[in-house]
């Protein structure tokens, strides 16, 4: 895990919010590849990856629900999502559950989450407490 990855927390209000993930939401490129459109939803706490000033993973939670992970392509297999999930798990209350796509079903196993149920085109996800 890269120790240059810091974890910084946002909400829809957070003075960056939109300066960071206001291009995230319009990106089809980043919809494609995860498979659904992200959205700035009140409820939702983001949780964003930094290596220096430079945002490199996301995920949002929503309740108890993970959504919303992604990591730049040039930033994977570098730690960054194990980093973002454990920090979810550290601040929000199990059970968590998370629709995972085939390429982060391993790194949601790490971190403890256990496949409940399987789709055609994802895996749902659940870690309960211990």
């Amino acid at each position: 895990m890269p120790s240059t990855i810091r974890i910084e927390r946002l909400q829809r209000g957070s003075k960056r919010f939109y300066a960071l993930l206001g291009p995230v939401f319009g990106s089809r490129q980043i919809a494609k590849e995860v498979g659904i459109n992200a959205y700035d939803d009140a409820d939702k706490e983001w949780l964003a990856a930094f290596d220096g000033e430079s945002m490199v993973g996301w995920l949002s939670v929503r309740g108890r629900v993970v959504s919303d992970c992604y990591v730049t392509p040039e930033n994977r297999n570098r730690g960054v999502l194990c980093k973002l999930l454990a920090e979810a798990v550290a601040s929000f209350d199990a059970p968590l559950r998370a629709t995972c796509t085939a390429a982060s079903v391993g790194v949601f196993r790490k971190a403890g989450f256990k496949a409940v149920r399987k789709t055609k085109n994802f895996t749902v996800m659940e870690l309960r407490n211990a």
